[in-house]
């Protein structure tokens, strides 16, 4: 129906300037010396898994693969013992963000 188009319109809309903040603000919290790119592991998670797969990173360091997980609906297990901090950080920024971004619609 029109509605659900409609709606689904504001979804993307939301859900893309939630992205383009994730890919934007990927050194905000501090950084890793090896950081990859948001955008690298954006596509590396959209090209490899489905939504709802689960996503085992056993050297997670700043989370950006547990970020995309996260974000596109993958599930993540990460493990890091030095960087966590900094993971924890990133990934209450991102759910903060989506909060205030989805709130505005």
């Amino acid at each position: 129906s029109h509605c659900s188009v409609s709606i689904t319109i504001i979804q993307n809309y939301h859900f893309s300037n939630i992205t383009k903040s994730f890919l934007k603000t990927e050194k905000v919290f501090g950084k890793h010396p090896t950081q990859k790119s948001a955008e690298l592991l954006k596509r590396i998670v959209l090209a490899s898994t489905n939504k709802g797969n689960l996503i085992l990173d056993p050297f997670t360091e700043s989370s950006t693969t547990g970020l995309a997980a996260y974000l596109f609906g993958r599930k993540f297990i990460g493990m890091d013992k030095k960087y966590i901090d900094l993971s924890i950080k990133r990934f209450e920024g991102l759910v903060k963000d989506m909060r205030s971004k989805l709130a505005t619609k």
